[in-house]
């Protein structure tokens, strides 16, 4: 026998040893408080002796000093070697996977542990093959488990030629499993690929492929009809069989403590790392992901829509982030067809509505909201200006902009496919969804930003040429002190803004409504302007360089601060003038005089109830004009004043500074040459005022 096979034998006898007096064939036996306890002491023993062996591997310790029990309950040597090296981790599995239904957290608390712990210990023996086994043991048992519970066959394993041992080892155990027993199993995936990540692991790919050919093996839809039955009557149910009752709730709970995980561990699978950029991208492309995208709007309507009162106030805070959160990651892994983002947008208007409006026009003083701790503290659900509410408020934001940009950046030619809503097995009724072979990517990019807009601007900011300039500066400085306590996504939000396409530049979509969808870029490109809200940036840095500095040395933003200046300072650069095409943000502020050109708006033919209309049509398509007006597309808002330019220029001069100081010492953690060469073209522009 292969020193692995010998150290898999050995973890086998262990298990088998400490774990068999409390299993039978059909599953766990216990027959009192008493005999808990022993489990409890057996349980802790294992993960306590897998552990040291562990740390005597990582240490490069020799391995002899791994000691095996002696009991005269051991299997004999011959009963054992008759099994083939990989097939002891499916035995493995067989004795703790059913201690996962057990009602004591500490005893689910302990045997999670153990598989964690027998995982590590597998990988470092250098086994990949058992190691392989154990985790494609983990994932049949999923399947075996979900396929009881919702009465269907017991799965196959597509090209397994051992199919009749697994289901002879692993069936007879898990009679008495519930979503317990799944939520525990996904708790040791997810552990095991944050493993992975760590050790820089190849062996993420083999992971990725066994949890993909179980979740595409799962009944979605008869699972879906179990995960969102209600519990009907329950106060009636409870004046009858107060018994009955709480067996209801127990079960309700189990629910979404399985959603609960499944949920997380689908954004740990979503979860950039290093080693996965360092590869090429090469899992971008994995089938895995396709299966979590399709699985996003049956997660929307078992998590948030089919909630029980009595759950609702925490669960849908903890299920809106997750799923915000899981959705942003996607979006970074994938290439999301246009089909994926219209639905996704569909959703976040129906289950985030709230979310997209920003709190005020103007923002109080955040300084108090900063996050601390879990942005999901319980405390603070009931504040619509609790760190927990702006941080949804930003997630939703963000990937609404997301979502919405890519429309605009997607070419024009490529149409809509609706079959995403028909894979998903949910049926969306909406005409945005049933036209979408009529109508272009772009135009539904624009026809979301529009309408996002109107719900956070005055109805007549399009139409009020005196104070256009000054509530689309208003706007943008409120969006962007919204984001200003939260680093990573501050910057990620910026980045996203600079795809937006200039308002200089003309829409490239054809139709009737193409001059109106040039107005409404128009519009946007003027909010949103890159140099425009650079310099709003730097005054709600208070133009201090060190905060700067901060940013680019933070090890979750720096990147993204990084990859943000040096584009802005490109932009900027192109121009030739310092900040020359930045709109009045600081005059406006300060209360500056000087003139302003005006946009060119024919009110008398562009009426406001004509701009805002189709927020109430059923027909959720882009308002039409008889007379769009005359649109002055060569429009400039006015420059900034000089004492504004000055400190712009006095805080990137100081960060340049620093800058040089910290790479002359070796004491900057990257090269930042190029930053300062462009900070240095910077300085050299004039600061032009006209």
């Amino acid at each position: 026998m292969t020193l692995g096979g010998e150290k898999c034998l050995r973890l086998s006898r262990l298990v088998d040893h400490c774990l068999h007096p409390f299993t039978e064939e059909d599953g766990v036996v216990l027959e009192s408080k008493g005999k808990e306890k022993e489990l409890l002491i057996a349980l802790s023993h294992v993960v306590t002796e897998v552990q040291r062996w562990v740390r005597e591997i990582d240490g490069d310790s020799d391995n002899e000093g791994i000691q095996m029990p002696n009991s005269h309950e051991k299997r004999s040597d011959e009963q054992d070697q008759s099994l083939e090296s990989h097939h002891y981790m499916t035995k493995i599995v067989s004795e703790l996977v059913p201690l996962l239904a057990f009602e004591n957290k500490y005893v689910k608390h302990l045997v999670g542990n153990v598989l964690t712990a027998v995982t590590k210990f597998i990988f470092l023996t250098g086994n990949a093959s058992d190691w392989c086994e154990l985790v494609h043991s983990l994932c049949f048992s999923m399947e075996l488990v979900l396929a009881r519970i919702i009465s269907s066959p017991a799965p196959s394993i597509t090209g397994s030629e051992n199919l009749d041992f697994y289901l002879s080892i692993l069936q007879p155990k898990l009679k008495n499993a519930n979503f317990s027993t799944v939520a525990g199993l996904l708790q040791v995936l997810r552990n095991t690929l944050k493993f992975l990540k760590q050790e820089q692991s190849d062996l993420i790919g083999e992971l990725f492929d066994s949890v993909n050919s179980c979740l595409s093996k799962i009944p979605w839809d008869l699972l879906g009809r179990i995960l969102t039955e209600k519990i009907c009557n329950i106060v009636e149910v409870q004046s009858n069989d107060d018994a009955c009752s709480d067996n209801l709730h127990q079960r309700q709970g189990l629910k979404f403590l399985f959603l609960g995980n499944f949920v997380q561990f689908l954004c740990s699978l979503a979860e950039p790392s290093d080693f996965e950029e360092a590869s090429c991208g090469s899992f971008k492309s994995h089938p895995l992901l396709g299966t979590i995208i399709n699985l996003i709007p049956n997660l929307f309507d078992w998590c948030l829509n089919n909630q029980v009162d009595h759950f609702d106030r925490c669960l849908s805070r903890y299920f809106s982030h997750k799923l915000l959160i899981l959705m942003i990651r996607l979006s970074f892994h994938c290439h999301l067809q246009c089909s994926t983002l219209v639905l996704w947008l569909q959703l976040c208007r129906n289950c985030f509505q709230n979310l997209l409006l920003l709190p005020k026009l103007e923002l109080e003083s955040t300084a108090d909201t900063s996050l601390e701790d879990s942005p999901l503290i319980v405390s603070y659900f009931g504040d619509k200006r609790s760190p927990c509410s702006l941080h949804l408020r930003r997630l939703a934001v963000f990937l609404f902009l997301r979502c919405s940009l890519s429309f605009i950046c997607k070419q024009p030619t490529e149409k809509c496919d609706p079959s995403i809503a028909i894979k998903s097995q949910l049926i969306y009724t909406t005409t945005l969804e049933s036209k979408c072979d009529d109508c272009t990517c772009s135009k539904k990019g624009v026809l979301e930003l529009y309408k996002w807009l109107l719900g956070n601007l005055p109805t007549n900011i399009f139409l009020d040429t005196n104070m256009y300039a000054k509530n689309c500066t208003k706007f943008a400085s409120s969006f962007l002190q919204l984001y200003m306590h939260e680093d990573d996504l501050l910057f990620k939000v910026l980045l996203q803004l600079l795809r937006l396409p200039s308002h200089t530049e003309p829409c490239s979509s054809e139709g009737p409504s193409q001059e109106v969808k040039e107005v409404i870029l128009f519009h946007v490109s003027n909010i949103f302007d890159p140099q425009h809200m650079f310099h709003i940036f730097l005054k709600e840095l208070n133009y201090d360089h060190e905060m700067l500095l901060d940013y680019l040395m933070s090890k979750d933003a720096g990147i993204y601060c990084l990859e943000y200046l040096l584009r802005c300072l490109h932009i900027i650069n192109d121009s030739r003038h310092a900040l020359g095409d930045s709109s009045t943000i600081l005059d406006i502020l300060t209360d500056s005089s000087g003139k302003r050109r005006k946009v060119m708006l024919n009110s008398s033919t562009i009426s406001e109830e004509r701009l805002s209309g189709s927020l109430n049509q059923s027909n959720e398509t882009l308002p039409s004009f008889e007379d769009t007006g005359n649109y002055d597309y060569g429009y400039k808002p006015q420059r900034v004043g000089v004492e504004s330019l000055k400190k712009s220029k006095n805080c990137l001069h100081s960060l340049k500074t620093s800058l040089e100081n910290l790479h002359r010492e070796n004491l900057f953690p990257y090269n930042p040459k190029v930053l300062i060469k462009r900070l240095t073209k910077f300085l050299e522009l004039p600061m032009e005022i006209k």
